[in-house]
């Protein structure tokens, strides 16, 4: 089942403030909020987008190993301190040589 609408859109779960005396996270999983991009893999049609169902285009080398079986969402973090370089190299759009040898966009794989 895929959570993509049918404009391109994606239904992802947003953030919500926790309240401790209506919520037990007891079995979740929980990590850190990272400061990066929000993005949806779409593994049926191999390609990332927005939560607004803009499509990111990737160096190949980034989206070779990623599931065609299983949609993923997540975060694009380029590291601490680094969301203006990740959010331009997102907004980039293109894929070309230049990007696809870019050592900053090898650093969000890592």
């Amino acid at each position: 089942m895929s959570i993509m609408k049918g404009n391109n859109s994606v239904d992802v779960l947003l953030a919500h403030p926790w309240k401790p005396d209506e919520t037990d996270p007891t079995g979740w999983w929980i990590s850190e909020k990272l400061d990066g991009v929000r993005a949806f893999w779409n593994s049926k049609r191999g390609k990332f987008y927005s939560r607004n169902g803009n499509e990111f285009v990737p160096p190949s080398w980034f989206s070779k190993g990623l599931p065609r079986d299983k949609d993923l969402d997540g975060e694009l973090f380029g590291g601490r301190g680094k969301f203006q370089s990740t959010i331009s190299i997102v907004k980039a759009g293109v894929v070309n040589i230049q990007l696809e040898n870019n050592p900053i966009m090898r650093k969000i794989s890592k």
